[in-house]
């Protein structure tokens, strides 16, 4: 035994000698990897040089050269050296060559080359026909994704869901906080713009990474804005439930609570949506939760709208909005005056009118005309105020 692995070990040393002799491109792989090995990058990267003179075409070399220029700092030689679209095409099967690519574009995006970052970041991608389920892959598609962000949340729900599947928690819980701030990004653009469905559907993806509290935050307060209160009050539920002492949640649950309670002629449900409201915000020293708590109760006590209705109405020739209500009184504190805001289409004011209340006035239909005519088919806003607090939005349509 001892025999076979001296002449083994002689016959190694045979080849070295041999190779050091013969000029071939195995020659300078060989040396320069020893001297990489050995942490000697900048032989290795002479060696390189000197086999890539004499064999322009040979990938590995290629390949080899374009590493150790990017291992000596020198990114731009290696941008240089490996930039052949045909080089990349003969060498994309290769693992080694795929993971460079990324390292390399990562480089480049750190050193402000936005160009080569992204084009060999989209060589890296179009190397990935079966990208192999690895925690490599995973951490690849992740760098990409902060390379091409137009891409970014694409790559890396394909990397959450390769991580899901080898069972890598911590890369899934890096992905997850970086789709969530994407996704509540892309949410907070389409709610600007008034698209609320597909708001919801952003979120929906959001909530298949798993739990999370600000994911039904957000969706309770979408579906307020779609008027769908019960989804919302489950959402607001399931977000406190999960986080019990937010008290954002508790402040913004409660004013939805009690822009519906002011605007239902259920008694009811008026009555179980300020029950809720109080367990939210009572038995707490905030001053914000208990400042609307206050303010709440006594909004629920002092009045009532009822029989409110705007219209259009003809006055000669020309219409002109006018809104009808009652103020019902169910306390014995003092209203003291009354507002009305007309606004058009637009959402600029037509006419404003403020009067006092009188007791005459209480529990009898109030009217309050604009002063200013519109055309038949104006869409119109009107806006009430009671004590310069406001109560209600109204339309014609």
């Amino acid at each position: 035994m001892k025999k076979f692995a001296l002449l083994f070990g002689l016959l190694l040393v045979v080849i070295g000698l041999g190779l050091s002799f013969i000029d071939t491109p195995f020659k300078y792989l060989f040396q320069a990897n020893a001297n990489l090995t050995s942490g000697k990058v900048a032989k290795a990267v002479k060696l390189l040089e000197e086999g890539y003179r004499k064999y322009p075409d040979n990938y590995k070399i290629t390949f080899a050269l374009a590493k150790a220029y990017h291992l000596a700092g020198e990114t731009e030689l290696a941008n240089e050296t490996i930039f052949s679209k045909k080089t990349i095409d003969a060498l994309k099967c290769e693992n080694n060559f795929r993971d460079f690519l990324v390292d390399l574009a990562d480089s480049n995006h750190n050193n402000g080359n936005e160009r080569f970052a992204k084009y060999f970041a989209t060589q890296y991608l179009a190397c990935q026909e079966n990208p192999e389920p690895s925690q490599k892959t995973v951490k690849n598609l992740l760098r990409v994704g902060q390379i091409l962000s137009e891409k970014s949340v694409e790559l890396w729900e394909q990397g959450f869901n390769i991580a899901s599947a080898i069972k890598e928690p911590e890369l899934k819980e890096s992905l997850k906080a970086l789709l969530l701030s994407k996704y509540f990004e892309m949410v907070g653009s389409l709610k600007d713009k008034k698209k609320y469905k597909e708001a919801l559907e952003v979120l929906s993806r959001a909530k298949s990474l798993g739990k999370c509290a600000e994911v039904n935050f957000e969706q309770a307060k979408l579906y307020i804005e779609l008027g769908k209160i019960n989804q919302a009050q489950k959402l607001f539920e399931d977000a406190l439930q999960l986080e019990p002492e937010n008290d954002t949640y508790k402040i913004s649950y409660a004013n939805a609570l009690k822009n519906v309670a002011l605007h239902t002629n259920n008694k009811v449900k008026r009555n179980e949506y300020f029950e809720k409201i109080k367990l939210l915000l009572a038995g707490d020293d905030d001053p914000v939760k208990a400042s609307l708590l206050k303010k709440i109760i006594n909004l629920n006590t002092k009045y009532k709208i009822s029989e409110s209705t705007l219209k259009l109405k003809f006055i000669g020739d020309y219409l002109y909005p006018s809104l009808t209500f009652k103020i019902d009184p169910v306390s014995d504190a003092e209203i003291k005056k009354y507002k009305v805001i007309f606004l058009n289409a637009e959402r600029k004011e037509l006419d404003e009118y403020e009067a006092p209340l009188t007791n005459v006035e209480l529990n009898q239909a109030i009217e309050v005309t604009c002063r200013n005519p519109v055309e038949n088919d104006n869409l119109i806003n009107a806006r009430l105020f009671v004590n310069d607090e406001f109560v209600k939005e109204y339309t014609n349509k």
